[in-house]
């Protein structure tokens, strides 16, 4: 899902209301929990939108959100209305567990993240519905894999792979017009299949699956998430049909857990005495 959202002095999230208008209905007539990271710097403004959206749909839900509690430099924020908002706006991309957390407390039929690393948003689905434990590391680094295979959507259909005069990348304009959203199979013992729908557009099979592997990859011997750091040196994938693929290989890193998380810094430059520009640092804590 995506996670561009507008926070205002009176809430205002137009992705939130497209989105969640469309969904809430199917999700509650097939019993499907919605997880989304729409939350960002306010994930309990985003509460309060679904919450309206759904009573003006006359559904009755429950919105659970994981957030992290602000720590300022006085200690945790003593701000009662807003103790998700960090000092200067600064968030952290949490792992899996709050999501985890969510689904055995609530059992909602949404739940709203603030900033969460995007494979988290799969793998806590995956704790909690298949039984692993936080030190099941190998489960979490297959978990995990299907996860950045997943994260953004129709890249993984071919949505970067059409590239003229390339033998090996070769989709038509046409297939990109028709590009269908992947989902993956995951069975309790790790075993990871990717797919897409039987006769939907888009292209899926190893060379796909290779290219987003590699999506924002540094140290394939140490990839970083909040909940486990991947070797992805040995990951092979292995096409069943033209809609799944096998993938496999992927297990925990020398160090397994990460020493930090990822923060986003706003940075506030100064241009000239009446302009500003803001961009965004990371660092770690």
């Amino acid at each position: 899902m995506p996670s561009d959202v507008q926070v205002e002095s009176s809430i205002s999230i137009p992705l939130v209301s497209e989105w969640m208008s469309a969904l809430l209905p199917l999700a509650v007539e097939r019993g499907t929990c919605v997880i989304t990271n729409m939350g960002a710097m306010d994930p309990i403004g985003a509460q309060d939108k679904v919450l309206e959206i759904a009573s003006s749909l006359r559904l009755s839900i429950t919105v659970a959100v994981a957030h992290e509690v602000a720590m300022n430099t006085s200690g945790p924020s003593s701000s009662s209305q807003r103790p998700y908002i960090s000092e200067g706006g600064i968030s952290t991309y949490l792992g899996a567990a709050p999501i985890v957390r969510c689904l055995e407390m609530y059992k909602p039929q949404v739940i709203i993240t603030s900033r969460v690393a995007d494979a988290a948003l799969f793998l806590g689905p995956m704790v909690y519905e298949l039984g692993w434990n936080w030190d099941d590391l190998e489960l979490l680094a297959q978990g995990s894999l299907a996860g950045h295979l997943l994260e953004c959507g129709c890249q993984l259909t071919g949505g970067y792979f059409m590239h003229p005069g390339d033998k090996q990348r070769d989709a038509s304009f046409l297939q990109l017009l028709d590009l269908s959203l992947p989902f993956a199979e995951v069975s309790s013992d790790g075993e990871v299949c990717v797919a897409k729908p039987d006769a939907t557009g888009g292209v899926l099979n190893f060379s796909t699956c290779a290219e987003q592997l590699l999506y924002e990859i540094g140290d394939p011997s140490a990839y970083i998430t909040p909940d486990v750091v991947l070797d992805i040196r040995d990951v092979t994938f292995k096409s069943f049909s033209s809609s799944r693929v096998l993938c496999t290989g992927t297990k925990a890193s020398v160090q397994s857990v990460p020493k930090t998380l990822l923060r986003l810094v706003p940075k506030v430059i100064h241009m000239s005495d009446s302009q500003k520009s803001c961009g965004r640092s990371m660092i770690g804590f």
